[in-house]
Formats: C-alpha cells, structure tokens, sequence
C-alpha cells in the first residue's frame, strides 16, 4: 500500500469535511450477491422449516421496527419511513405463502426457497427501468439479508458498537446498516456506488456527516486505519494525506465551525434588514428529504422545490403517484409553512432521456 498522497473523486452528496481513519465495513456475503447452499429434506421436516421462517419474519420484524424506531429520534419521522417498504415485504402474506409453497414442492431447505422467491421479485425490478421500482429493490435486498441472517443465526459486522471515531468506506451502505450506525463515532461516509438521491447520502445530509458518493473501488484502495480526508462539499477524498495537506484542511474546518456557529445563533431570529424591511426566508431544495433539515435550519417554507431530478437519469417517466408522495413528503415537512413547486423545468441543460427528443443546436431556444 502506497503511503503517497492520492486524490480520488466522487460525487458530493452531504457537505462538511471529515479528517480521520478509515474503517473498511464489508458484509460477510459481499457486494455482488450472496449465495444461499440449497440441500434436500425430508416431507416430515416441511412443517418445521415453515416454523423456521415465521420465527425469522418476525424476528426481522421486531429488527427493522427498532431501527426505524432509532432512526426517527435521530433523523425525524419523515425519513425512517424509509422502513416502511421493509415492513411491507415482511406483512406480505403472498411472499410467506410461495416460499412455503416452494419448500413442500421442491423439499429443500427454508433459506434456499425464501432467496429463490425473493430473487425473482429482485430480478423483475432490476428488468424495470422505474427509478423507484431501483430504489425499492435495494429494501428488498436489505430485508432478504437480514432474514437470512436470522435463519442462520450468524452475526453481520454493524456499525452500532464503533470504539472510536471513522470514516466509514463501503461498497454502499443499506438503510439498516446507516438507521444503525453509531451516530458519535461515524465522521463521514465514503461509497463507490450511490448518488444525491440514494439512502445513504439522504441520511447523511440529515444527520450532518459529510459523504462522498461514486468512488469507484475505493474499498480495495484503502485499508483500515488509513488516513483520510473526505471533502463532501468538492467531492474529494484524500487517502494519506500530507501534514501540509491535514493542516490546510483543519483551517477550513475551524472556519466553517465558526461560521455555522454563528449562523445557529441567528436561526431563530426574524430576517430584517439594517433598514428595517421583512423579509421572508425561504429554502431552495431539489430533493424531497431537503425540506425537513431546511425547517430545521430556520427556513420559513421552501421558495423553490425544483423536481427535475424525477425526470433525468432514468429511462422512464415518474408515476403520478411517485411525484404525489415527493410533494407530500416536503409539504408535511413544512406544516403549513408555505411551499412553491415547479413541477417541469426541462430543456436546455436538463435533457430527459424517456422523452427521447432530438438534440437541437441551441435548445435554450
């Protein structure tokens, strides 16, 4: 391992400067899948593999309810909903009866049947090109991991009894593995897949850890206990950095702290000018989990709710119902506070890739 200064780039997605250790978090099954060992069993042993399953449901249950249960005293309400996919799969009386359906037919073991009736709801997603039909895969994934956890009764590594302060380096991070994480001792969060809208980086922006997205193969860059600078504002993450370079960055450091401090005394004041004029504050958000963490910085409601992001990168055109819940989501968050959306703003810079228009020579125009 070189003990040069490197510098990688990735995708900014929760502002703040983070200076510490890396800690290496990867699951036991890796990242490119998991296999499950299939083996035969007898007819007779087809009712006890079902009790099997309904124990580790319910487990996974009680599990996923503790950690939305932590994750709104952390973050807020609105975004342990984020469970709620999670809890959907484990109710879902049809999933529970087609894998023991599939254990009675194929007389294989529980574990075997429950990842071959999951993996072909996580394949049809896949095949979709919805961006929420993506996102939703990545809860199933999660509650799939976690059930077969409970079958085995082995123990995943979690970020929830860290001894000390680190930036924590993964492939990706599921929403239990962030609702969980030890809030004091995670200092940022580095990742090689992700972007602004993945669970991840929205919870990193709602507990104020700075996060860097799309660092490809970062995990077998660094190894734990490297030295590293995180930039979630520039997108930058230095991997053993220089003294001079440490130096630099703690200044920045030491201004921002001072200069949020600041700004956290004068929250709660009303802004009015030196003159004596009113005026009203309002936030600029493009995602919808932006708006509870700008209520909370002191914003009055939300002047601009920009939702061109439902529209660019990805093949398909958000549902009505896809674009209800964003608008809700951010109107609970504001509670009467007024909120202004402007619902399409596309052309020019903003090319839509489901709409399939033909590129033009000056599409401002």
């Amino acid at each position: 391992m070189s003990t040069h200064e490197r510098r990688y780039r990735g995708i900014a997605t929760s502002d703040g400067i983070a200076i510490g250790r890396a800690y290496v978090f990867s699951p036991p099954e890796g990242e490119q899948g998991m296999h499950v060992p299939s083996h035969a069993i007898a007819a007779e042993e087809v009712a006890r593999e079902c009790r099997r399953l309904k124990k580790a449901l319910e487990q996974t249950h009680a599990q996923i309810r503790e950690a939305q249960k932590q994750l709104g005293k952390s973050a807020g309400r609105e975004h342990a909903r984020i469970f709620d996919a999670h809890l959907l799969l484990l109710e879902d009386s049809v999933v529970r009866e087609q894998v023991e359906e599939r254990v009675r037919q194929k007389l294989i073991n529980v574990e075997a049947a429950f990842f071959d009736v999951v993996s072909i709801y996580l394949k049809a997603m896949g095949q979709n090109g919805n961006g929420y039909f993506r996102e939703r895969s990545a809860d199933i994934h999660d509650v799939l991991r976690r059930v077969l956890q409970n079958l085995s009764g082995a123990q995943r590594p979690t970020l929830a009894n860290l001894a000390e302060d680190v930036i924590v380096v993964a492939h990706d991070l599921s929403p239990s593995d962030t609702a969980l994480m030890h809030r004091e001792r995670v200092i940022a969060l580095v990742t090689e897949v992700g972007g602004p809208t993945s669970h991840t980086s929205i919870m990193a922006r709602a507990l104020a850890i700075p996060a860097v997205a799309g660092v490809a193969e970062i995990t077998s860059i660094v190894t734990d206990g490297t030295l590293l600078i995180v930039d979630g504002t520039t997108g930058e993450v230095i991997v053993a950095p220089q003294d001079e370079t440490v130096e630099k960055y703690r200044a920045c450091m030491a201004v921002a702290q001072a200069h949020k401090a600041r700004l956290v005394q004068l929250r709660d004041m009303p802004a009015v000018t030196s003159d004596g004029a009113r005026v009203t504050l309002l936030a600029n958000i493009e995602i919808p989990e932006e708006a509870a963490g700008a209520i909370a910085k002191g914003a009055e409601g939300i002047g601009l709710y920009r939702t061109e992001f439902f529209f660019m990168n990805r093949q398909d055109l958000p549902t009505e119902d896809e674009q209800f819940e964003a608008y809700a989501t951010v109107a609970r968050a504001c509670a009467g506070k007024p909120v202004v959306i402007r619902t399409l703003d596309l052309g020019g810079d903003k090319f839509v890739s489901a709409l399939k228009l033909p590129r033009e020579m000056n599409p401002f125009m």
